[in-house]
């Protein structure tokens, strides 16, 4: 419909707008594609519980999910606590344990993307090095 009786202002010039929505942490849930050191290309469900991004299925001998606890301000994530990943290693007769590495992983809520610096290590003997961990939204 056409507009009448309308005064405009032509002394004034648009500029570039932009308008977004912002991307939120807590729309991080969905199935991602996990493309790692452990389990190379694996897929997983990853849930938001409170301050904690929940990718399930990550560690193939045990039932607990990877948690990762993120900072909404610096958009960063890390693995607050070491865990035992059930994987038995024969050679060196000790369980893989997985740690945070010396710098924190980041996440993007626009790409729904997560990177995960971890370290894992055998106790006692020895570590496998830093390894990042990416999860991409599938």
């Amino acid at each position: 419909t056409p507009v009448t009786n309308s005064i405009f202002n032509e002394d004034k010039t648009l500029h570039n707008l932009s308008i977004g929505i912002p991307c939120l942490s807590e729309d991080m849930v969905g199935f991602y594609q996990g493309n790692s050191f452990w389990l190379g290309t694996s897929y997983h469900d990853v849930d938001v519980i409170g301050d904690y991004f929940v990718i399930d299925g990550f560690f193939e001998d045990i039932p607990a999910p990877l948690s990762l606890r993120f900072n909404s301000s610096t958009y960063s994530v890390v693995l607050e606590d070491a865990v035992n990943t059930g994987f038995f290693h024969t050679t060196y007769n000790a369980y893989i344990w997985v740690r945070q590495s010396s710098t924190p992983g980041t996440y993007d809520p626009c790409a729904k993307q997560i990177k995960a610096n971890l370290n894992y290590y055998i106790p006692n003997v020895g570590s496998f090095g830093d390894q990042v961990e990416t999860f991409t939204i599938f």
